[in-house]
């Protein structure tokens, strides 16, 4: 019974998720909301663009709180199984961590002098998360190949 009251929250959390992004994504493809201090032609685009990436992040966080909620229900559940679970969550810290010490947080100098000036802190976390996916396409790269030869090995 448990079970399917938490499928039923989850199916219309998702449900309300998903028509939320549908209206952003319409906000977005029409440029409706404006934002102050920018020309006329940028104030719509920036001001949508922006409100979408709040969103996006908002969907991140909530995605990343939830996985959590999940590994330690799992932990509480089935603790013998949630030891693979545990080295896969510590294998993608141990990525983010990596990611972040060799990202960058310097500008470069490719950038045309009309785009706006990103922080610091914006080109850390952009540099964070590029490296991220490309250590992780990597790896997932690396196990296809692995998984062929065995299997041709065997």
């Amino acid at each position: 019974m448990e079970t399917s009251f938490l499928q039923k929250i989850s199916k219309y959390i998702l449900i309300v998720l998903f028509a939320i992004s549908i209206v952003l994504i319409g906000l977005f493809y029409y440029q409706v909301v404006p934002i102050e201090d920018q020309f006329e032609e940028e104030k719509i685009e920036h001001g949508t663009t922006a409100l979408v990436l709040t969103w996006t992040e908002i969907l991140f966080f909530v995605a990343a709180g939830l996985a959590v909620l999940a590994f330690i229900w799992d932990i509480i559940m089935n603790p013998k199984k949630s030891i693979s679970t545990g080295i896969v969550v510590a294998g993608l810290a141990l990525i983010a961590i990596v990611s972040y010490a060799v990202a960058s947080d310097s500008m470069d100098s490719i950038s045309p002098a009309t785009m706006a000036k990103p922080t610091p802190g914006e080109l850390k976390g952009s540099g964070t998360g590029l490296i991220s996916l490309y250590i992780i396409l990597g790896l997932n790269l690396l196990a296809i190949i692995w998984l062929e030869i065995s299997s041709k090995l065997k």
